[in-house]
């Protein structure tokens, strides 16, 4: 990834909505060199994808939660795999320390976060959960935006 690459990428990273001529303009280069760059970056993978970020507001999110998880070893690929796919769980993280995984889950209500707690209660290799309610969200920003 050359600095040209970069630029495109810090300049994506703070509006993914730019056109590729503003792009060019903003890096002094054409329009073509902006738009064969940008496609070559999702091609090889470095851009993943462009997304709109929903504020939970706006999408009734009224709880965050973080869930700790002791699963059977033999299991715990399996279970994140799994787990992972559910619309509420946000972040799958296999962690070192107490527990094995730690989940980051948005829910709608108090009813969302009960069903999920007590169907990973239900889930025969979990061994034990811990659930911390979120109170107040400093910062959340799980985009990277640290591109040299």
């Amino acid at each position: 990834m050359d600095k040209l690459d970069k630029g495109i990428l810090s300049l994506l990273l703070e509006d993914g909505r730019l056109k590729y001529r503003d792009v060019a303009k903003r890096l002094n280069i054409s329009t073509s060199v902006a738009f064969y760059r940008v496609k070559r970056l999702f091609e090889q993978g470095t851009i993943e994808r462009v997304a709109a970020i929903i504020s939970d507001r706006t999408a009734g999110i009224e709880i965050t939660a973080i869930i700790s998880i002791n699963i059977e070893k033999e299991n715990l690929l399996e279970f994140e795999k799994s787990i992972a796919n559910n619309r509420n769980i946000c972040a799958v993280y296999d962690i070192t320390g107490e527990y094995d995984a730690i989940l980051i889950g948005k829910f709608r209500n108090k009813g969302e976060l009960d069903y999920l707690i007590k169907e990973l209660r239900g889930i025969k290799s979990v061994r034990k959960t811990n659930t911390s309610i979120v109170l107040n969200t400093i910062k959340e920003d799980f985009i990277f935006k640290g591109v040299e």
